[in-house]
Parts: structure tokens; sequence; C-alpha cells
């Protein structure tokens, strides 16, 4: 989901910088084209859904599941695509002929139908996901596990939203706004070409580090958060941080209905820094695996893995975006192949930044299990190294095994960020009886930061170069 939601900003980006639209003819009919393409998407999505609805009331076979669930996702991505060519035909120039040039309000304005939409089909497969919930009931009431009351399918795409969709859009939106301002507030100032762009360029970088810094307050609130009650749990995760180094602010519980069954560390400064576990992973969990889970988070935090994804995706752009400004600087831009070539050329850029930064990521996941399994093993920070034992690996593994079947996630199938689930188990399962500082997780972690070291000094040489391009009036920006 997050990246659908980058890609729409994405679209609407290369709509800016693209300026006049690739198809003239149908600028005037971007909102009504978005709009139509939209409804007639999810009303074949409304009718399969029913249909699979009715068959599986009476047959109950699990592929009517299967049907609906590809037939969602592939409706996601077609919605993205029908907002991509709204944008490229002009939605963004009609959207401010409605409403005018509002800072981020036009943006916000023409995301408006492609957001709505994935809304609208969290609304239409409800009933296929009431139904899953319902078997997973029964079966939870055989365990002897927690039940929670599924909400109502209101409350269950604003809950949707909120964990989804708003936990990307909102940040999005104040970097976008800030963007804006900034450029409107420095255009306002009496400098020169070069001194304009030093300082907003200043002005950027500052509104980038304060989103970043403080939005993590803002954040665990559009998530439904709770502080974890006072108790033992409490006291081993915050004794937990404590032997790391690892300063938070708060351990809270995120209360999704038992929809989730997740953690996640939000914040880079320690003021503003917090460990979340959703109220499913405390349910369904023993103490040691919701550890387990903190451990891993608090891993994240202890090898700066945020501040070295976001300089893997600095040292992308770097590496891949200036050469390929090379390329097409020498096309006009003003010409439809020039916009094609340049908006081809971005596209190409993201996608290489987004297969650098799932590569570095998955690597980093595996090395947060690993510290997981060092910090059940009994190591801490500044003591020996320990011998990684079976109970540790187990946690960390179950803990992932649960994560799974909760969200009925196939165990082999890899994902962008965290691979496949067999795997991390895999690697889990490798490092008992291993030192606990030669662990292979920890090894392919420190390549990876050498390979994003390599590419920040690589790119900041093709960005060296492209100034002193510029300065001879060949550079990209020149």
């Amino acid at each position: 989901m997050h990246a659908l939601i980058l890609g729409a900003f994405a679209a609407l980006y290369l709509s800016e910088e693209l300026g006049a639209p690739l198809l003239p003819r149908l600028s005037g009919r971007a909102v009504p084209l978005s709009l139509g393409a939209t409804g007639a998407v999810l009303l074949a999505l409304w009718c399969l859904s029913g249909y699979q609805v009715h068959r599986l009331d009476l047959d109950g076979r699990v592929r009517r599941v299967r049907a609906v669930e590809s037939a969602a996702s592939s409706a996601r991505w077609i919605l993205l695509s029908v907002h991509a060519g709204a944008c490229a035909i002009g939605l963004l120039a009609q959207v401010r002929g409605f409403i005018g040039d509002v800072v981020a309000g036009d943006e916000l304005a023409a995301l408006a139908p492609f957001v709505l939409g994935l809304c609208a089909i969290e609304f239409i497969v409800y009933p296929v996901q009431r139904r899953l919930r319902d078997a997973m009931t029964m079966r939870s009431l055989d365990r002897g596990l927690p039940v929670h009351p599924y909400p109502s399918r209101g409350r269950f795409v604003w809950l949707w939203a909120r964990h989804h969709v708003f936990f990307m859009l909102v940040p999005l939106a104040l970097l976008l706004a800030w963007a804006e301002g900034a450029e409107r507030l420095v255009a306002g100032m009496r400098l020169d070409g070069s001194e304009r762009d030093a300082a907003l360029l200043g002005v950027e970088v500052l509104g980038l580090l304060l989103v970043f810094a403080f939005i993590p307050p803002l954040l665990v609130r559009i998530w439904d958060t709770v502080p974890l009650r006072s108790g033992p749990l409490l006291e081993r995760l915050s004794a937990m941080a404590r032997v790391h180094g690892v300063g938070v602010r708060a351990f809270l519980v995120w209360r999704t209905s038992g929809l989730m069954l997740n953690g996640a560390a939000i914040g880079l400064i320690r003021p503003l820094r917090y460990v979340v576990l959703t109220d499913a992973l405390l349910d369904r969990l023993t103490p040691m695996e919701v550890e387990a889970v903190a451990a891993h988070e608090i891993g994240h935090i202890r090898h700066r893995h945020t501040p070295w994804l976001a300089a893997s995706v600095v040292g992308s752009v770097l590496v891949f975006g200036t050469p390929v400004g090379w390329v097409t600087m020498f096309l006009d831009p003003g010409t439809m192949w020039g916009q094609i070539a340049f908006g081809t050329g971005i596209v190409l850029t993201l996608a290489l930044t987004l297969v650098v930064l799932g590569m570095v990521s998955r690597r980093f996941e595996r090395q947060a299990d690993a510290f997981a399994a060092r910090h059940l093993s009994g190591e801490r920070r500044g003591g020996e190294a320990v011998e990684i034992s079976a109970a540790s690996a187990l946690a960390m593994s179950t803990a992932l095994s649960r994560v799974a079947e909760a969200h009925d996630i196939i165990i082999d199938r890899p994902t962008f960020r965290h691979g496949s689930i067999r795997g991390r188990m895999r690697s889990l399962s490798g490092a008992i009886g291993l030192p606990s500082d030669r662990l292979p997780a920890d090894r392919a972690a420190s390549r990876a930061r050498w390979a994003v070291v390599a590419m920040l000094v690589i790119g900041a040489a093709l960005a060296a170069a492209d100034v002193m391009l510029s300065v001879g009036g060949l550079g990209m920006v020149g």
C-alpha cells in the first residue's frame, strides 16, 4: 500500500515536471475520465465480489476468497494506472482551474479519486474479510485465544485508511506543503538565481528533517494507540531498551480490533521515539515471543537502519538519476518525445532506487531478527559475545510464523522489504550455536552498509561533475 501511495504522488510530481499534457486534446477531460474509469473499476470489482461471496456461502471454497483478493489487488494497481494516466493528460492543471493553486490543496484534491477508490475497494471486499474473520474466530475459540469484536463495515474502512493510507499520506502532504510554501517564500526574496536555488535547497532540507523528526507523535495518533499498561511486560521491555542503550519515549499498544499482528519502531530522535505493538500480537504471542518482536524493533533502532535506508535512497538517486539527466538533457523538453524521455528517466531512476532499497531493507530485517535472538540469548551492549540458543531463535521464528498465520501470508512468498518468512526463519535456524558476534545476518548487513557508502561516494562525485558541467553550460540543470 505504501508503494501505491508513493506512486500516486510520483505521478503528480512527474506531471508537474513535464509541464504540458502529453495529449492536449484530452487535457480538459482529465477529471471526468479519471472519475469514470475509477467508477468502472469499482463497479466491476463490486459485481465480481458479490458473485464470489454468494458462491462462497454455497460451497465454502477457499478459492472464492483468493479470487476476490486477487481482483482487489489488481484493482488497486489499475486505479494507480488510471491516476497516472489522468496526471499525464492534465489532471492537476484541471483541478487547479477549479480550486486554484492552493498550497498542497490542489495536489490532495487531484489525489482524492485515487485515495477514495482505495477505500472503496476495502468497503467492497469487507464481506469476504468478515467471513474469513468468522472462520478464524471459531478457530481461536477452539484454541482458547482471545477474540475481538469485528468492526462494522464503516469502522473497518476507517481503521484500514488510518493504518495504511494516512500513515503515508499525512507525512507526504506535510512535505509537499512545506516545499510549496518554501518555494513561494524564496521566490519573494531579492536573490539572484544561484542564491535563490541555494536558499530553496536549504529550506527544503530543513523541512525534510523537521517533518521526519517530529512526525512520530502525529503518526501514533493517526494510529489508534494507547500506552502499554504498567506490569511485568512493560518492565521487561523497558529494561531491554535500557541495557541496549536505546532511548524510547513509550511502548504503545496499537488497537486494531484484533485485525493486525505486528510491531513497529517509529522516530529518529530519543525524545520522540516509540515502539508500537498491536493488540493481536499481545493477545496471541507468549511473553517471550512478544519480547522477541520488541527486540526486533529495538534492533532496527540500535543498528540505525532507518538512516541507512534513507542514505540508500539518496545514493541511488544520485548514482542513477545524474547519468539519466545527462542523457535526457540533449532532447528538447518542450517536445512530446523530450517529455517522454524525461518521464522515462525519472521512472527508471525510481525503479532502480526501489530495487536497491528493497535489497538493503531485506538484509536489515534479517539483522533485526538476529538482534532479537542475540538479546534473548543473553547478549547485552558492551558485554561479551554469547552463543545463540535454540530457544531464542525459536521464539523469533515462532513469532514470524504466527504473523504469517494471522495475516494468511504464504511463508515462501518473498515481499519487497522483508523477504520471505521462510527465508528469515531459515536464517534464524542457521544462527543456532554460533557466537553472537559472528552471525551471517550481521555480515550481510555490514556489506549492505558498505555498498550504500560506495553509492554515496560515487553519487557525490557524479553530482560534483554535474555542477562543474552546469557552470560550463552543459549540466543537466544548466
